[in-house]
């Protein structure tokens, strides 16, 4: 219809076929069509015609400036489209899990993110539950994936890896026999003590690596929570034992409030990855804020 109108502009400012069809560099015939298309669909005559000249009828007039008037808002909104492709600005909003922000993982990152981009604004949604991206009009979601995601059109980007480490307070190893700054040599040293886990774990049964050979930790999970904070303190505070992001504790492994367990162990890392819905129609913003993600989450220090 845009296309039409610009069409019917040009003949009604220049008066005459032949001059519009000059003008937009099409033919007189495909100038004529389009005319005689745009009245049959309006159901009303907009050009008085003979030999010397065209002219509007009042019809004409009034269509004519209802289109100076569609054309001039499409040409903004084709210009403000065009900033957001080419240009980050107006409001990005991301989902985060909690801990990634009270661990002060994601300061860095999004402080260089607005220093970079002054005409863009945050809205974060900091919950550890996964949102519905197009309902809630996510733009991009940060997550910790333990699995395919459940609707194949979200599109995922890793950006970086962290360790998992298997972690509990002093007073809870005490608690278990283990005094004197003695800690668990193997798996199965654990076997009956209470495993705190997060919704999104897999645990149950977690194979672990060991130059010597693997082996399987099985404990009785106690606990299943959603929140990763609560999952941290709750080993704080000596109910059991958990495996938690490395670079979310540790400042508790400084201070020596948590401890690391069987550390010649290794377990599986997890990957933290950005999602999107769509990858071919993502706006300068979004292109913007995963590149900077990820370059400044895979230079964040692990002590």
């Amino acid at each position: 219809m845009i296309r039409s109108m610009r069409v019917f502009v040009a003949v009604a400012e220049s008066g005459s076929m032949a001059a519009a069809a000059r003008l937009l560099d099409l033919s007189s015939s495909a100038v004529t069509q389009q005319i005689q298309k745009l009245e049959q669909q309006l159901s009303i005559s907009l050009l008085h015609r003979n030999t010397r000249q065209i002219t509007l009828t009042e019809a004409g007039q009034l269509y004519y400036q209802s289109c100076k008037q569609s054309i001039s808002l499409w040409q903004h909104t084709e210009q403000q489209l065009s900033e957001l492709r080419e240009q980050p600005q107006g409001e990005l909003r991301i989902s985060v899990p909690a801990g990634f922000v009270t661990c002060g993982l994601l300061s860095q990152p999004l402080k260089q993110l607005l220093k970079s981009h002054e005409q863009l604004s945050i809205r974060l949604f900091v919950t550890d539950d996964e949102l519905d991206l197009i309902a809630n009009r996510i733009d991009l979601a940060l997550s910790v994936r333990v699995g395919p995601l459940p609707d194949s059109s979200l599109i995922v980007r890793h950006l970086v890896t962290i360790k998992m480490i298997l972690v509990a307070s002093p007073a809870y190893l005490e608690e278990q026999g283990f005094r004197h700054g003695r800690l668990p040599q193997q798996p199965a040293d654990m076997s009956n003590m209470d495993w705190l886990v997060h919704t999104n774990s897999k645990a149950g049964h977690l194979v672990l690596q060991h130059p010597a050979g693997p082996s399987t930790l099985a404990a009785p999970i106690k606990m299943r929570l959603n929140n990763m904070q609560t999952l941290v303190k709750l080993v704080y505070d000596g109910l059991g034992f958990a495996i938690l992001p490395e670079l979310e504790i540790q400042d508790y492994l400084r201070q020596g409030t948590l401890v690391q367990v069987l550390p010649e162990w290794q377990l599986p890392s997890i990957d933290i990855c950005a999602i999107t819905s769509s990858r071919n129609s993502q706006p300068a913003k979004v292109k913007a804020a995963i590149d900077i993600l990820s370059k400044e989450l895979r230079a964040i220090p692990v002590s």
